[in-house]
């Protein structure tokens, strides 16, 4: 049995089942019977050019250049296991200490976008994903906007935000929708 879309595996791996082992790789899963692996755990010669001959061991090759970009540090929460948080609030209280705030600024979205052409260049990708970040994005979406624009004009084909969404108003959905900020490909 073989199967097809599983982008994200960037290995190839092997899990045990009752079925047998499934092997995972290169936007492929194959259930391999248990007499498939030696007693060293090593495929067998017969599933081995099985694996060969449908592409399964082949790398996977990066279709998108993938960036992640961090648009402030601030957040209007203050979640006590937030990766911002410095040390517990000195006063017993909800508001953890942070680390300094910082805003992503037009001047840095213009250095960051001829960063990644310049390494989607040298990767000879022309797709580019990108995840806005933060603290909380919502409380910066100018840089927010500012980074999709200019990104657009490099390849930009996905783009996710992580945000706790208390701040995603009818508004801001409307003035972030495609086209107004990206044109995807």
């Amino acid at each position: 049995m073989i199967g097809t879309r599983l982008d994200q595996i960037d290995a190839p791996r092997l899990l045990r089942s009752r079925y047998g082992w499934w092997f995972l790789g290169n936007n492929t899963w194959t259930l391999l019977s248990a007499d498939s692996l030696s007693g060293d755990g090593s495929i067998g010669p017969t599933a081995q050019t099985f694996l060969e001959e449908s592409g399964a061991l082949e790398p996977r090759v990066p279709q998108l250049f993938s960036l992640t970009v961090l648009t402030t540090t601030t957040c209007n929460l203050g979640c006590g296991y937030c990766f911002q948080n410095t040390a517990l609030d000195p006063t017993g209280g909800h508001k953890p200490l942070r680390i300094h705030p910082r805003r992503l600024e037009p001047s840095t979205v213009e250095r960051i976008v001829a960063f990644t052409r310049e390494r989607m260049n040298q990767s000879g990708l022309d797709g580019l994903f990108l995840m806005l970040f933060g603290g909380e994005p919502l409380l910066n979406p100018r840089g927010c906007l500012e980074m999709l624009r200019q990104a657009n004009g490099i390849g930009l084909t996905t783009a996710m935000i992580t945000t706790n969404g208390v701040l995603l108003s009818s508004d801001l959905a409307i003035d972030w929708k495609p086209p107004a900020c990206v044109q995807g490909k």
